[in-house]
């Protein structure tokens, strides 16, 4: 099992997670607009080659943003709900 193939599936793994945790703390209304910001983050874990060719911001003079760039920011931005939590809760 090849190395992207492992990261899509722990990525669907977190985001199956967060779904179900959503859905019971805070209803279907909160978890359908999660789906859409993990969405995202899934494409950029998933498709970075495509993700890294949108050009949001003109200014910056890039005309492809590196794969593992686009992979290690979906990983963060993936992960930071948990870590956000993780740390607020330790003594």
């Amino acid at each position: 099992m090849s190395g992207g193939m492992i990261s899509r599936i722990g990525s669907v793994i977190v985001v199956l997670t967060y779904l179900v945790v959503a859905l019971q703390s805070s209803g279907l209304d909160v978890s359908l607009i999660s789906v859409v910001l993990y969405l995202v983050l899934l494409l950029c874990i998933w498709l970075p080659d495509v993700m890294g060719d949108l050009a949001f911001a003109k200014a910056i003079p890039l005309n492809h943003t590196p794969d593992g760039l686009i992979v290690f920011g979906g990983w963060i931005l993936l992960l930071l709900p948990a870590l956000l939590s993780f740390f607020s809760n330790s003594p």
